[in-house]
C-alpha cells in the first residue's frame, strides 16, 4: 500500500508541476503577486497585506520568498501551492490510516482529483497551503485523541496557528475539533489539552488582527462598487 501510495503521489505531482503553465495568471493572483513583487523585503510585504480584506501574511510571505529566490515566473510562484497538495495528500492518507480506512489510497484519489483541490493546487494562492495546515491539524488532533499529552497539543497549536496565519477561516477547523471532543465525551484531559491549545493559537493571532482589523475594513469598503450602492430605479442604470 506505501509503494502504491509513493508512486501515485510521485505522478500526481509531476502532473501538477506539467499542468502550471496550462494557463496565465488571473486577477486576483496578479493583484496579490504584484504587490509581492514590488516589495523590497519582508517588511514591505507586510506593509502590503494588509490592504486586502482578510490578509495575513503567511502565504504572501512564501510567495515573497520564491521571488526572491527563483524570480518572477508562473511556476515559481505556483509552485508552493502544487508543494501543499501533494503534502495535504500525505495527510489525507494519513487520516485515512488512523480512521481505519480499508482503503485509504480511495481517500487521498477522491482528495487529489476534487476539482477543488486541482484548482487551488495550480493557482498563486493560499488555500492549499492552508489546507495542508488543517489536514495535518487533524492529523495530529486524532493522535491527541487517542494519547493526551503536552508535546502533542504543543503540536496541534502550532499546527492551527499557521493554519490562521494563512487563511483565518480555517479557525472553523479546529472548532469542528472542539465540538465533536464535548459532543463525543472524550476525557476531560484530552478536551483541556485541545482546547488550550486552540486557545493559545487564536491568542497568538489577536496581535495581528488588532494591528490590521481596520485596515481589512478599508478594504472592504473600497471594494464596494459606487453602481452597487444605486437605487434600482436609478436612472443611470441601463440593462
Amino acid at each position: 500500500m506505501r509503494k502504491a501510495f509513493t508512486i501515485f503521489l510521485g505522478v500526481y505531482a509531476l502532473i501538477l508541476v506539467l499542468l502550471i503553465p496550462s494557463k496565465g495568471l488571473w486577477m486576483d493572483e496578479i493583484i496579490d503577486l504584484n504587490g509581492v513583487r514590488n516589495a523590497s523585503d519582508v517588511n514591505g510585504v507586510l506593509a502590503f497585506v494588509p490592504g486586502n480584506a482578510g490578509g495575513v501574511p503567511l502565504g504572501y510571505l512564501v510567495d515573497f520568498a520564491m521571488i526572491r529566490t527563483f524570480g518572477y515566473s508562473v511556476a515559481a510562484v505556483r509552485f508552493p501551492s502544487v508543494l501543499f497538495t501533494v503534502l495535504a495528500c500525505a495527510g489525507i492518507f494519513i487520516l485515512a490510516r488512523q480512521t481505519g480506512l480499508r482503503w485509504p489510497m480511495l481517500a487521498v484519489v477522491a482528495y487529489a482529483v476534487s476539482p477543488m483541490t486541482l484548482r487551488y493546487a495550480l493557482e498563486a494562492r493560499p488555500y492549499a497551503q492552508a489546507a495542508c495546515w488543517s489536514i495535518f491539524a487533524s492529523v495530529v488532533f486524532l493522535s491527541l485523541a487517542r494519547q493526551p499529552n503536552i508535546g502533542k497539543a504543543t503540536g496541534y497549536a502550532t499546527l492551527v496557528a499557521l493554519g490562521l496565519y494563512t487563511q483565518p477561516y480555517s479557525i472553523f477547523v479546529p472548532v469542528a475539533h472542539l465540538l465533536w471532543l464535548v459532543f463525543a465525551r472524550q476525557k476531560p484531559r484530552t478536551i483541556l489539552l485541545a482546547g488550550t491549545a486552540v486557545a493559545i493559537a487564536a491568542l497568538a493571532f489577536v496581535p495581528w488582527f488588532l494591528k490590521i482589523h481596520s485596515a481589512w475594513q478599508g478594504a472592504v469598503n473600497s471594494a464596494i462598487s459606487p453602481a452597487s450602492t444605486r437605487p434600482m430605479n436609478d436612472p443611470r442604470i441601463r440593462n
